[in-house]
């Protein structure tokens, strides 16, 4: 739809949702819909085609990304926003959850623990669903990212007990507490709005 293509976009939400049918009630109100919105960011002051009618989006081209401060920033936050969700540690937990776990002293249930981790993820993120619209987006993602930091510094400090050779039944039991909140909080917050 933004490239001038309404009559593709509209073959394809037929494909999607009616075998094909675009005179399809469902199929017409969606078509409506994404034109609707098209044609009201088209028109929108610092919107990503910045163009004052439907018919000049053709024209719209990728250099204006560059070109536009406005666009580029937008572009930047994405950008930004991605790296910084790397760099929250999420991966390492993830792919390395039972040599984590094991480490700190649960060799025998370091699979029961990730699973709980595991599950504790989803209640996270079924909560960012339910609230989102009434909160915001600003506020979890700061809050989540000082509370999973907090977490994860917790957790390394922890940890470096256990590299030493010094560290505790307690301790290990810290550990997994803080990766347990840095978990639903990356769930609740970070995880998912980095997509929205």
């Amino acid at each position: 739809m933004i490239q001038g293509r309404p009559e593709d976009a509209l073959k394809s939400l037929a494909r999607l949702h009616s075998r094909g049918n675009i005179n399809d009630q469902f199929v017409q109100g969606e078509y409506q819909e994404m034109l609707s919105k098209v044609q009201e960011e088209a028109n929108m002051e610092g919107g990503w085609a910045m163009v004052s009618d439907f018919s000049q989006i053709c024209t719209f081209t990728n250099l204006q990304i560059f070109k536009d401060k406005t666009n580029l920033r937008k572009v930047f936050y994405g950008i930004i926003l991605q790296f910084s969700v790397q760099m929250t540690g999420v991966s390492a937990i993830q792919y390395y959850a039972g040599q984590v776990y094991t480490s700190v002293g649960f060799e025998d249930s370091a699979l029961l623990i990730n699973s709980i981790n595991n599950a504790m993820g989803i209640v996270g993120q079924i909560l960012c669903v339910l609230f989102l619209d009434k909160v915001g987006r600003r506020i979890p993602l700061v809050a989540g990212n000082i509370v999973a930091g907090s977490m994860f510094i917790g957790a390394t400090v922890v940890a470096r007990n256990f590299a030493e050779g010094t560290g505790t039944r307690a301790q290990g039991i810290g550990f997994v507490a803080c990766i347990y909140i840095y978990n639903i909080f990356f769930s609740m917050c970070i995880g998912p709005l980095s997509w929205v």
